[in-house]
């Protein structure tokens, strides 16, 4: 059995109670797929590569090495960082950040394999 995390447990440095760091180097493989249609007609950034992303932002208006630049952001914050409200990804220029909120969603991706048999 495990040990429970309490006030006195050991923390890696950096990290926030009750998450475990990944160690090593994490660069996220993501499934090319096409993004569902939505009701509220957002786009949903989850499954989309960095190009599909940046391609995303051109539509909205933002000039092509802006659309790259924030792309790169956006990837980060989504696949390294785990955000999931453009509010908390903070060297995003804010009124970039409400653009985002405006035409873009952060979905979870849907599980299409377990490995994990009930």
């Amino acid at each position: 059995m495990g040990r429970a995390m309490t006030d006195n447990a050991p923390q890696m440095p950096g990290t926030a109670a009750g998450v475990m760091p990944i160690p090593g180097p994490s660069d996220p493989m993501v499934v090319p797929r096409k993004a569902p249609t939505r009701p509220d007609g957002l786009i949903d950034l989850v499954g989309l590569d960095r190009p599909a992303i940046a391609s995303a932002l051109e539509t909205i208006g933002l000039d092509v090495k802006t659309a790259r630049m924030r792309s790169r952001q956006l990837w980060h914050w989504i696949y390294h960082r785990g955000a999931t409200d453009f509010a908390a990804m903070a060297n995003i220029a804010k009124d970039h950040r409400a653009l985002f909120a405006r035409h873009f969603v952060v979905g979870r991706p849907e599980v299409v394999l377990s490995l994990i048999h009930i």
